[in-house]
């Protein structure tokens, strides 16, 4: 949620309750933050069928009117394979697509599938926080925690120390499947994770 002029912009997923994995991302604005009116615009990111684009979801938005918006969000197939996108928009309602910002990387911890990034910028770096996770007989929806940094929000570099944040023990973080927003505190950032499991907060200097 972005807010400009004493308006809240909420960028958001949906889907059909019969399309449930065939998501877009509409708009809505707020003046108060509770009650929310949808852009007749809706929606203002389609999907694209047959492509890592099959659906779109979890969109991250940074940026203002005066200079522009970025969304980075997740983008996948019907095969499980995902990917995160760029796209930018001038007004937050028309928004041209830059390609994929990250993808899977093969033969590794997040060899199929990426997503949900949450995108912070501190005025000369991006940082990138997403999921990431490999599929298998073994390792079916074992997501981790990864970081990206990018000087222009478009070209990233993966953190040498990922994942940040991984399964370590039964129990705990066993169903992370998302992450929340991030926080600014000082010099270190706070990433808040969502799991089916438990739910938590983990700071970071990264």
């Amino acid at each position: 949620v972005l807010l400009e002029n004493g308006t809240f912009k909420m960028w958001y997923a949906g889907n059909a309750a019969f399309d449930a994995f065939k998501a877009e991302i509409g708009l809505a604005f707020s003046t108060d933050g509770s009650e929310w009116k949808k852009s007749i615009e809706n929606p203002v990111l389609k999907r694209t069928p047959g492509t890592l684009e099959d659906t779109v979801s979890s969109p991250c938005i940074l940026g203002n009117s005066m200079t522009g918006y970025h969304m980075w969000y997740g983008g996948g197939d019907n095969r499980g394979t995902c990917q995160i996108g760029h796209a930018t928009s001038s007004n937050g309602l028309d928004w041209i697509r830059q390609g994929p910002a990250l993808t899977s990387n093969p033969q590794t911890w997040e060899s199929t599938c990426i997503g949900n990034p949450r995108v912070v910028f501190d005025g000369t770096t991006y940082r990138m926080w997403y999921i990431g996770g490999s599929y298998g007989p073994n390792t079916f929806r074992t997501w981790h925690v990864g970081l990206g940094t990018s000087t222009d929000g478009v070209n990233w570099t993966r953190y040498g120390g990922n994942p940040v944040l991984k399964l370590d023990r039964p129990g705990f973080l066993t169903a992370l499947n998302s992450l929340g927003q991030q926080m600014n505190i000082g010099t270190s950032q706070t990433v808040l994770q969502a799991g089916s499991a438990m739910r938590g907060a983990v700071l970071s200097n990264l």
